[in-house]
């Protein structure tokens, strides 16, 4: 599928088409004034991710579980009508069987993004691997959208910055006086040539 194709799908079919992606490409999701989220510039309601549910807890009306993927960590929730019968998105899931494939929408959850989750369910090796190439395809199509808006000098100051100890995304917008989302542009530039990698919200260098 070439650039256009996906960025006018995404768009004009956002009720029924779950995005593919890891979870560090979800980290660099902004949102806009009027609390839409992009990535990339591309509009971003749907997703879906293949990874391991390392943690699930039961609050009030709602299950809240830690993700991971080999590129980083992120909370999807369940909102349940009660605590003792179990919500329909989980039915059949058990988290001690391995990956998951969780399909969900963004929402702002205690004013971070997290997923909605609206259906999770266990899959096998060769599902993770068919996925990973699916979000592979996903990031190098949504990033040749924008990678002529980015700005060599400012993704110099960025890797200048960067420890062995990696830096946190909100520092690095801090000290360089960007928006969140411009500074994600130009991460996510980088991440697409290699010379950074992306793990619980933090950014390494890939030689660090």
């Amino acid at each position: 599928m070439d650039t256009l194709a996906l960025s006018t799908r995404v768009k004009e079919r956002k009720s029924t088409y779950y995005l593919p992606l890891r979870l560090c490409d979800i980290v660099l999701i902004s949102q806009t004034e009027d609390e839409n989220f992009q990535l990339y510039g591309t509009s971003v309601e749907l997703v879906e991710v293949v990874c391991l549910v390392l943690d699930m807890r039961q609050v009030p009306m709602k299950s809240v579980l830690e993700l991971q993927d080999c590129t980083g960590k992120f909370l999807g929730v369940v909102y349940t009508r009660s605590e003792i019968q179990v919500p329909a998105a989980l039915k059949g899931f058990s988290k001690e069987e391995g990956y998951a494939s969780i399909f969900g929408r963004l929402i702002k959850f205690a004013d971070e993004p997290v997923i909605s989750i609206m259906k999770a369910r266990n899959v096998d090796y060769s599902e993770v691997m068919a996925f990973r190439a699916r979000a592979a395809h996903t990031l190098c199509s949504l990033s040749r959208l924008r990678k002529a808006q980015g700005n060599e000098q400012l993704q110099a100051q960025v890797l200048q910055m960067l420890s062995p100890a990696g830096v946190p995304l909100t520092v690095l917008a801090e000290k360089l006086k960007l928006p969140q989302d411009v500074l994600r542009c130009e991460v996510f530039v980088l991440l697409e040539q290699g010379t950074v990698t992306i793990k619980n919200n933090r950014v390494y260098k890939t030689n660090a």
